[in-house]
């Protein structure tokens, strides 16, 4: 994965809450892309060098904080009136 290139993953130890932290980050953005794109081709365009670009992937590592999380809220739906706007969201751990 282009994201997870920017980060020195070597020096990290396996199974550390910061390797795992950064997988999962850099998962869920993939994800994002993903599916702000899921279609066919024939049905729309795709912008492919863009988004498998280091610098596309660099930005998105540029997002990675070490003490937030991601929250792509942008896929809830509206149900019994809860959810009445579609917004992405990051949430910041505190230490207790």
């Amino acid at each position: 994965m282009n994201i997870l290139e920017n980060f020195d993953i070597g020096s990290l130890g396996a199974f550390k809450a910061e390797k795992v932290h950064l997988f999962v980050e850099a998962a869920k953005r993939a994800y994002v892309k993903k599916n702000q794109y899921l279609a066919g081709p024939t049905f729309t365009e795709i912008p492919l060098d863009k988004i498998l670009s280091k610098t596309h992937a660099q930005n998105l590592a540029e997002s990675i904080e070490p003490e937030s999380v991601f929250v792509d809220a942008s896929s809830l739906t509206l149900r019994n009136n809860w959810f009445q706007q579609r917004s992405t969201e990051s949430l910041t751990c505190q230490p207790s």
